[in-house]
């Protein structure tokens, strides 16, 4: 029964990183969303370096949230797997 309720710690845990590996993706979006801003009003007069950080936030963005998504699958499965067999063991 414990190494059931350490599966559970061990998933909501993984959902918190899981979470704050999504927060990063919005930072690194938001500061790319701010160069083009800074850009357009000239403050950034290098637009190809803006047009080169987008391509490679893009590069990485990407794969991370369809990554993050497929491992929050099979986290969210886990969870709901050990809560399962936690409430069987716990009926009479």
């Amino acid at each position: 029964m414990s190494v059931l309720r350490t599966a559970l710690r061990r998933s909501e845990a993984s959902l918190r990183v899981i979470r704050f590996g999504r927060w990063q993706l919005a930072v690194i979006c938001a500061f790319v969303l701010v160069l083009w801003v800074a850009c357009a009003l000239g403050l950034i007069r290098e637009r190809w370096f803006v047009i080169f950080y987008s391509l490679v936030s893009l590069a990485t963005v990407v794969p991370w949230f369809f990554g993050l998504r497929a491992y929050e699958r099979r986290v969210l499965a886990e969870r709901a797997n050990c809560e399962r067999l936690l409430q069987d063991q716990a009926l009479p």
